[in-house]
């Protein structure tokens, strides 16, 4: 398995079959075995939590900067 699969799963919205089928592999069943066995988890559970963490820093940056409105005077 490659850092590669893992960049199209978290950075594209390409289907997890897709992927597979692109990575080589003979059915998406047997990409999804694989990447379970190195990763611990399915490649669907892995999107998820990347877009689960990706959303918690968007959350963490704005509430650390909080947009001020700006007044000009004429």
């Amino acid at each position: 398995m490659q850092n590669r699969q893992c960049d199209l799963i978290i950075n594209t919205d390409n289907m997890i079959n897709e992927i597979a089928y692109d990575s080589g592999y003979s059915s998406p069943s047997n990409f999804c075995a694989a990447f379970k066995k190195q990763y611990g988890v399915t490649p669907l559970k892995y999107r998820e939590s990347s877009l689960l963490r990706k959303a918690e820093k968007i959350k963490i940056y704005h509430l650390n900067h909080s947009f001020r409105p700006v007044v000009f005077l004429i």
